[in-house]
C-alpha cells in the first residue's frame, strides 16, 4: 500500500488566458520548490504536482 496522504494544497491561480495560468502554476510551483532545505526539519517537500484541472467536492453540511 502507498503512503498516506499528508497534505494537499488547492487554490485558483490568477490568469485570462491558458497560457497566463500555466505561467502562474509554472511561477508557484519554482516558488515552492525554492523553500526546499529552508523549513527547519523538512529537507524536502515530496511530491509537487500542478493540477491542471478544476475539481469541485461536494461537502456535508454540519449545521455549525
Amino acid at each position: 500500500m502507498s503512503s498516506p496522504i499528508k497534505h494537499i494544497v488547492m487554490w485558483r491561480l490568477r490568469g485570462e488566458t491558458a497560457a497566463e495560468r500555466s505561467a502562474a502554476r509554472t511561477k508557484v510551483k519554482t516558488l515552492l520548490e525554492g523553500l526546499k532545505g529552508r523549513i527547519d526539519g523538512r529537507e524536502e517537500l515530496g511530491d509537487l504536482r500542478i493540477g491542471r484541472f478544476q475539481v469541485d467536492y461536494p461537502v456535508k453540511e454540519t449545521g455549525a
